[in-house]
């Protein structure tokens, strides 16, 4: 029994962090805004679509998530605010948050500076901005795979060379969930790793371009084929067993 009597029982009183002690920061992370450029799915409407992606990345001290965080980007014009949301836990004080904002048909967004902030429960902040140059390019013309086809478990993906573009990326989902996104290529093409997809798997995929060197450098503007999932190309991979010659000649 204890000094408390045997009736007593101990608990551990664990207080609420002080939310206050530590200021937020926040960090473009190689993005802040830029332009994407899509294919318009309601169709027959003419034109492509353009939204206005934005992310940031934030860190705090006392906490993030954990300290509500409220992250808000206000346009050039100094009056018009859109709130992004936690799109990504990358540790235990860091997260990426991300907002995409559709523009009206036929309408540009301005170019200028953005200024984003971040504010935590106690109310501090920290504001940083980012200059958006207005540079659009094409679509990506997918080649490889067509849409409904059937590929080896270990496909590859080709497309048109776009003009301007310096770097691509293949993203590859099964469902909505993302299965795969391949390393920043200059290459308009691009072979998954063997062993990476299941066979007889349904897949679905998107191509991306981007007009600067990202991730090395920050990005301005992209472009991409279809962002929903029900208007992506999509492939079968295949039962034929897989030869050991075949493994090897893919390595």
């Amino acid at each position: 029994s204890s000094a408390f009597g045997t009736n007593f029982d101990w608990q551990t009183v664990v207080p609420e962090p002080d939310r206050g002690t530590n200021d937020p920061m926040i960090d473009l992370d190689n993005w802040g805004v830029a332009l994407w450029r899509l294919p318009n799915w309601e169709t027959p409407s003419p034109g492509d679509v353009y939204w206005l992606s934005f992310a940031v990345k934030v860190t705090d001290a006392d906490g993030c998530p954990g300290n509500n965080h409220q992250v808000e980007v206000t346009y050039p014009d100094g009056t018009t605010t859109a709130r992004l949301i936690p799109d990504r836990v990358n540790s235990s004080n860091e997260m990426t948050f991300w907002q995409a904002v559709q523009l009206p048909q036929g309408v540009m967004p301005a170019a200028g500076t953005y200024t984003f902030t971040v504010t935590d429960e106690a109310g501090n902040t920290d504001s940083i901005t980012d200059d958006l140059v207005i540079s659009t390019i094409d679509l990506p013309q997918i080649i490889t795979p067509t849409n409904g086809t059937s590929t080896p478990p270990c496909p590859v993906f080709k497309w048109h060379p776009v003009t301007n573009a310096d770097n691509y990326r293949v993203r590859v989902y099964e469902g909505v969930s993302r299965t795969h996104h391949s390393e920043y290529t200059a290459d308009s093409s691009y072979r998954i790793p063997c062993g990476t997809l299941d066979r007889n798997g349904l897949y679905h995929y998107r191509i991306y371009a981007y007009n600067e060197n990202y991730p090395t450098v920050e990005v301005d503007n992209l472009s991409s084929t279809e962002f929903y999932h029900g208007d992506q190309p999509n492939f079968v991979t295949d039962l034929i067993p897989l030869s050991p010659i075949f493994n090897i000649l893919m390595e």
